[in-house]
């Protein structure tokens, strides 16, 4: 894991963590940050302040398979990490404090993108495999809704000051607004969106289009405005939204993070 000053843009430590990192997730209430260790089945868990290993890793007995832990998010008033894993089709909830196993339940075919409505204590999950979002109650983690999704549903953030859900559809190209369990729009024409944000100050969706080449993408909440964004590197795969006004951007095809300034 690399850590970047955001003043100065530079790389200022790297962590190892084990094999193909994927999911992140910043708990800036308590300075952790978790990462899922794709291909074996732990969490490791960071000081926000330093990037250096905090704990011990969190193992999640039952989370193998190609992937193992994928994607994630946090409940910041509970305090309980959930995590899908890919490979194994089951998410688990975990105590973000000391990693003890609360509760696994088998979600049928590829969970994949999470998202927390801590307010209402529930978890979206995206169901790739599936063409739905489920709602899972927080605490139980049973189903207590189904939302109809497209094909290819990747990642999914939410809107905590609104209420609205977002998830982008890898298959179709596009990117779906749901309130409740209810879809409100649908906007079309990107190119393999995957691990999208979302930055509650300006009001802008970050779509990075990972088949488009070297594309990210800033989608309008609130009229629907499109403004793509060339970026330096190729194949971006996530992007993240900081407060300070910058949006990062993880690119698969090469060995740069590309920063854009809101």
């Amino acid at each position: 894991i690399s850590v970047i000053d955001e003043r100065t843009d530079r790389v200022i430590a790297t962590t190892q963590v084990g094999p193909a990192p994927h999911g992140i997730v910043v708990d800036s209430l308590r300075g952790r940050v978790y990462v899922a260790v794709g291909e074996t089945s732990q969490v490791a868990v960071l000081d926000s302040r330093t990037g250096s290993i905090a704990q011990a890793p969190f193992a999640i007995p039952g989370c193998t398979g190609a992937t193992g832990p994928w994607g994630m998010d946090l409940n910041p008033v509970t305090n309980v990490l959930y995590v899908a894993c890919y490979s194994a089709n089951v998410i688990v909830a975990l105590n973000a404090a000391t990693g003890t196993l609360i509760r696994s339940v088998a979600t049928g075919s590829g969970p994949l993108g999470v998202a927390v409505d801590a307010a209402a204590n529930r978890v979206y999950l995206g169901m790739h495999g599936e063409r739905s979002i489920r709602v899972l109650d927080g605490l139980t983690l049973a189903t207590a809704a189904s939302i109809p999704a497209e094909p290819g549903v990747w990642g999914l953030a939410f809107d905590d000051v609104r209420g609205r859900l977002f998830a982008a559809n890898y298959l179709t190209g596009t990117v779906t607004f749901i309130r409740g369990t209810t879809v409100t729009n649908v906007y079309a024409g990107f190119s393999g969106p995957e691990w999208i944000s979302y930055d509650p100050v300006s009001n802008m969706i970050w779509i990075p289009e990972f088949k488009a080449g070297n594309r990210v993408t800033g989608l309008d909440a609130r009229t629907g405005q499109i403004l793509p964004v060339l970026i330096s590197g190729s194949k971006p795969t996530a992007t993240a939204a900081t407060p300070a006004g910058r949006v990062y951007s993880a690119n698969f095809g090469t060995l740069n993070v590309s920063v854009i300034s809101r």
